[in-house]
């Protein structure tokens, strides 16, 4: 896939997740396989005041190319003011984002509620392209409710305003992560607009990947929740589609991007707060193995990443012959 003259190799992405995919996950993703990823969503109001926290968002390596800087907000003039921020550190993209729809958010005017007033989409929309060299990709849901199904419209809307692709996810706002996520709106989106159109919603597995791929003819797959614990999700999905051969998932495989992942989140956040945020990948990426509540409970009271490393190390020595192709 090509957006705005950018290549994106591979055939999945991984979607922005608060608190999950920060630098050190990205850069995991991207070693197995993700062709595009995207940061935590970042407040427009936050990098217009200089909050710091804010900017600790849009820290990201080179590696992690071709990467995408996620904001939201509801005023078109702080987000095209943010945009042009953002731009400075040149990332490949800038999306916006119209389509979260948790309270903390949408009570604001932003997310998901910006579906109910596509007038205003297209301002946000035409005033952040015009404020930024960087190419803009916009994520939009079904609609706000059942009843105001409005993808198509939005997906025209912003290609008119200048997006340069377009990220779907078929759920409406009501339903929050909740239902199914109804796939045929991604194919009606694709057949209505001429960018690309990034498929979202419901990949857990290679299975779910090649489905929507194959029903939607969309350009692309977006992935989230189905990544955490899983980042060889990408590399499967990219194997699936191209006939390649895909990773085995051993036990060793699973303890060495471990590792490199605490490596990661080490130099970018210090031991502290790296021993605080990786308890929680810890614990996805020995789900379902044995006597990972054991290990998960441990490593829970943890607070060194001395005796981290220590637990890890011990638990995988112990299944060094365990296959998990997940």
């Amino acid at each position: 896939m090509i957006i705005a003259g950018v290549p994106i190799p591979g055939y999945a992405a991984l979607a922005p997740l608060a608190g999950v995919s920060d630098s050190s996950f990205r850069q995991v993703c991207k070693l197995l396989g993700a062709g595009l990823v995207f940061s935590e969503m970042v407040s427009s109001e936050g990098l217009v005041r200089d909050d710091e926290k804010s900017y600790q968002y849009l820290k990201f390596v080179e590696s992690e190319r071709p990467i995408g800087i996620q904001l939201f907000g509801a005023d078109p003039d702080i987000m095209a003011d943010a945009a042009a921020r953002v731009a400075k550190i040149s990332p490949d993209f800038i999306d916006l984002n119209f389509g979260c729809p948790v309270k903390k958010v949408v009570k604001r005017g932003a997310g998901a509620a910006v579906l109910k007033d596509l007038n205003r989409m297209q301002h946000i929309t035409e005033r952040v392209v015009k404020a930024s060299v960087i190419p803009v990709t916009v994520k939009i849901r079904s609609g706000w409710s059942t009843d105001q199904e409005i993808a198509t419209d939005a997906a025209q809307i912003v290609q008119d305003a200048g997006a340069a692709a377009i990220i779907m996810h078929p759920r409406f706002q009501t339903q929050q992560f909740k239902g199914r996520a109804e796939w045929s709106l991604i194919a009606i989106v694709k057949q209505a607009v001429t960018i690309p159109v990034i498929g979202n919603g419901d990949i857990k597995s290679v299975s779910n990947a090649k489905a929507m791929y194959d029903s939607t003819g969309c350009d692309y797959i977006m992935i989230g929740r189905g990544a955490m614990g899983n980042p060889w999700l990408f590399q499967h999905i990219n194997a699936e589609i191209s006939g390649a051969e895909p990773i085995s998932v051993t036990a060793q495989e699973r303890y060495r991007v471990m590792k490199l992942h605490l490596a990661f989140i080490v130099e970018e956040k210090g031991e502290r707060l790296a021993v605080q945020e990786m308890r929680k990948h810890l614990a996805w990426y020995i789900k379902g193995w044995p006597n990972s509540a054991s290990l998960r409970a441990q490593l829970m009271q943890t607070k060194r990443l001395d005796d981290i490393q220590q637990a890890l190390e011990e638990f995988f020595k112990s299944l060094e012959h365990v296959k998990n192709n997940k």
